[in-house]
């Protein structure tokens, strides 16, 4: 089952005692910050956890499914993430 923020909000103020307000504005803040380092080009790099970055993707031909007819897909930025070694290991564990 997917954990929605508002799921995660609930989650960390059980954990952490705060109130599911502070940890909302606190959540918030951190995906702002992610998202202005990201759109300004930079890594954002979180230590046994993973990186996320940006990385150019080529201007491409795709088919569209519904016509089979060929669409231009112009170049763009595309967001990355890179899971750090504690997060793999810990999602590939036996």
């Amino acid at each position: 089952m997917p954990l929605s923020k508002s799921d995660l909000v609930k989650k960390v103020a059980e954990k952490s005692g705060k109130s599911a307000k502070e940890v909302q504005a606190i959540t918030d803040t951190l995906l702002d910050i992610v998202r202005e380092t990201l759109v300004a080009g930079d890594t954002v790099r979180l230590i046994g956890f993973g990186a996320f970055s940006t990385a150019m993707a080529a201007e491409r031909e795709a088919t569209n499914p519904r016509t089979g007819e060929k669409v231009k897909v112009e170049a763009k930025r595309r967001v990355k993430f890179t899971p750090g070694k504690d997060l793999a290991d810990a999602v590939n564990e036996k």
